[in-house]
């Protein structure tokens, strides 16, 4: 925030690393708005279910805003299951993400899945959909 509305002023401030610049007098409805689009901007770098964050921008999944730590093919899951929450997310979609392409490896997925349960069951429930897939929902 700043009385100064130049030009020069306002490329020297996003210059030295500002999000927005926004000059006196203002309303409180435009700094409302102002504050919206940044925190939608921050937000879209976040997938949330309850308890439960994946931050996007470094691959961490907070629970409880304590990170655990994520095998690459559980944290690819969870993603999965995250960008479809509360909605079916077929096996062959997993199949095709994780490249699984035989009845062993199908096995594979059932274990990982059964891991992934176990360490977000205090935020999640990783509900199974018997031969067609998986949803996730918040506790």
């Amino acid at each position: 925030m700043s009385v100064r509305d130049d030009q020069s002023s306002k490329i020297t401030g996003f210059e030295s690393g500002a999000d927005d610049y926004i000059t006196k007098p203002f309303t409180f409805k435009e700094l409302d708005l102002r504050m919206e689009v940044l925190l939608r901007r921050y937000n879209a770098n976040i997938l949330t279910l309850g308890n439960l964050k994946v931050l996007l921008d470094s691959a961490k999944v907070m629970v409880f805003d304590e990170e655990i730590t994520l095998s690459v093919q559980e944290y690819r899951m969870l993603l999965l299951l995250m960008q479809n929450k509360e909605e079916l997310v077929l096996r062959t979609l997993f199949h095709e993400e994780l490249n699984i392409i035989n009845e062993v490896q199908d096995n594979t997925l059932n274990v990982a899945m059964r891991r992934l349960r176990k360490k977000l069951s205090d935020v999640a429930v990783i509900e199974v959909v018997v031969k067609k897939g998986y949803r996730i929902h918040a506790l």
